[in-house]
């Protein structure tokens, strides 16, 4: 119950396992898409992370946007995570 809590100030799901595709560099962040497949298409999910003053910073990356198919997903989760770190950089993890 403390997890499910905690997970509503964080923004971080207490029940998140998803299935990491290949981890894509971007202006210094790495952006690992996270796509779980989920009633009515695939979910726009990532990790995102960057090593800041020597130590890995991560930000687990949720979008309400779906997709029918997992490699649309995939496509949608980078353009939205680079579009994401263009606006707010190293903000993220704040």
């Amino acid at each position: 119950m403390l997890k499910l809590i905690k997970s509503l100030f964080t923004g971080s799901p207490s029940n998140v396992n998803p299935t990491p595709e290949a981890t894509v560099e971007y202006s210094g962040f790495r952006i690992t898409p996270c796509p779980q497949s989920a009633k009515g298409g695939w979910s726009t999910e990532a990790i995102i992370e960057k090593e800041i003053d020597g130590e890995t910073k991560q930000h687990h990356f949720i979008r309400a946007d779906s997709s029918s198919g997992k490699e649309g997903a995939i496509e949608l989760i980078l353009s939205k995570s680079r579009t994401t770190i263009d606006q707010l950089g190293e903000k993220i993890f704040r």
